[in-house]
């Protein structure tokens, strides 16, 4: 069973059962956490997928094994019948009663857990997070191009072919407007919501964008030389910019909860050669 976990607005997987057990015991993963898994209605605490324990069964105290001395010249008592079975029965009713508690527990709808987490406002990058974005793209291209002093000329950047960004810390992406002969980017795993300086990337056959928190898909749809897109895990709203990427071979589009199937079936109608990566998880009111 695959199980997808949900953090702060962010998702991760997918896992199987053994990885969120053991993410649980090392403490990377808590009990608040919220988990999905193929099958399941809603997102829930991960602590419900851990496996409960058996409360431990006490045994009975059991009556003395000495006998007290019997009164002399007095016949034997027999015993009420059934006495010996009262601790035994005692000790079923109780195990019952556990059982069925934890059935109560474990099938009770909790109120206070959402069914879909809830997610982090997108605002715009503030001056110092555009400004280190810049120096985090300028360090790349100069690594890239064997440049390390003296200002970045056209022709120099036209030399940039491919560029890997990903995981770099990226909240703007505007000095990447003017490379005019890219045609693989990476930019996987940063906190990039505006894509816009990337419709002049109009030689563009690769792009990862996965891991970000992109909206709005306006700005690809000229760039038709697309064949490779990788848009997991955002906050996509509508697939219709992408309609007319006829090259495009293959849409990765898993972890976006806003999309419903009926977008992903139009989009696949109007591009019958592209392989669409999805999954069936229930969407955001």
């Amino acid at each position: 069973m695959q199980i997808y976990i949900s953090r702060g607005g962010q998702q991760f997987g997918p896992f199987s059962r053994a990885q969120i057990q053991q993410g649980l015991a090392q403490g990377s993963l808590v009990h608040s956490d919220l988990a999905w898994h193929e099958g399941a209605p809603n997102w829930i605490p991960v602590g419900q997928l851990a496996p409960k324990t058996e409360p431990a069964k006490v045994n009975p105290p059991q009556p003395a094994t000495t006998p007290d001395p019997a009164p002399a010249m007095q016949s034997p008592q027999s015993a009420p019948k059934g006495a010996s079975k009262k601790w035994p029965l005692w000790g079923g009713i109780g195990a019952g009663v556990i059982v069925i508690a934890a059935l109560v527990w474990w099938l009770y709808p909790k109120d206070q857990t959402p069914a879909i987490p809830e997610e982090e406002p997108i605002v715009p990058p503030t001056p110092e997070q555009i400004e280190q974005s810049a120096k985090a793209i300028e360090k790349t291209i100069r690594q890239k191009i064997n440049k390390p002093t003296g200002s970045l000329l056209p022709a120099d950047l036209d030399k940039v072919s491919s560029l890997q960004l990903f995981d770099s810390g990226l909240h703007d992406v505007s000095p990447l407007a003017n490379l005019n002969h890219v045609t693989v980017l990476d930019l996987a795993g940063n906190r990039i919501s505006n894509i816009t300086p990337l419709a002049k990337l109009t030689n563009l056959e690769e792009l990862a964008l996965d891991r970000n928190l992109v909206t709005d898909l306006s700005a690809l749809a000229n760039l038709t030389k697309l064949k490779n897109l990788g848009l997991e895990n955002n906050r996509i709203t509508s697939l219709a910019p992408l309609t007319q990427l006829k090259q495009l071979k293959f849409l990765q589009l898993k972890n976006n909860r806003h999309i419903s199937a009926e977008q992903i079936q139009q989009l696949q109608s109007a591009l019958p050669n592209c392989r669409i990566d999805f999954d069936d998880r229930p969407a955001a009111n």
